[in-house]
């Protein structure tokens, strides 16, 4: 395959992101961040534009989820 060849991913205008914990306390602290909306007791869906602002988000709200 030559360098010519390859095509740059088509990347998504918008990110849709859902994340299950496996406890409810981990989504009762995630859900302080105004972007997070709580699905149910133990899931979150969020949505970026920006994949590297959407992949920092996904670390912090792990660290937080940790911290319970």
């Amino acid at each position: 395959m030559l360098k010519k060849d390859i095509k740059p991913l088509d990347m998504p205008k918008e990110f849709e992101i859902e994340i299950t914990f496996r406890r409810t306390e981990m989504v009762d602290i995630v859900e302080i961040l105004p972007i997070v909306e709580r699905i149910d007791g133990n899931k979150i869906l969020f949505r970026e534009n920006d994949f590297i602002r959407a992949f920092r988000y996904i670390r912090v709200m792990i660290n937080l989820a940790r911290s319970v």
